[in-house]
């Protein structure tokens, strides 16, 4: 059976908040290296908005073409435009699992 984690966060120097991992750096490495120690065969990377850089970690991370895929903001902007009709949600970008 696949086992695919549906939620991972990667990122480089940046902090996530209160209640995620506190660590300032967590690289796909790492997280392909728990993912093995774990018996998870794949991972989507949930870049959060909080966080402008993780949009391009994790679309780095999916063309590297392992396991990890990715769905991420086009073009990010503050959560309060989302609920506007003049400013609809923007579109995701997805990179398929190899």
């Amino acid at each position: 059976m696949l086992i695919v984690d549906s939620q991972i966060h990667i990122r480089e120097n940046e902090t996530m908040s209160a209640h995620h991992r506190q660590v300032r750096t967590y690289s796909m490495e790492d997280a392909l290296r728990e993912m093995a120690g774990a018996g998870v065969d794949a991972a989507l990377l949930h870049p959060p908005s909080s966080l402008p850089k993780t949009n391009a970690t994790a679309t780095d991370a999916a063309r590297q073409g392992n396991s990890i895929a990715a769905h991420q903001l086009i073009a990010p902007r503050p959560a309060a435009t989302y609920g506007n009709t003049k400013h609809p949600r923007p579109k995701r970008q997805e990179f398929p699992i190899s």
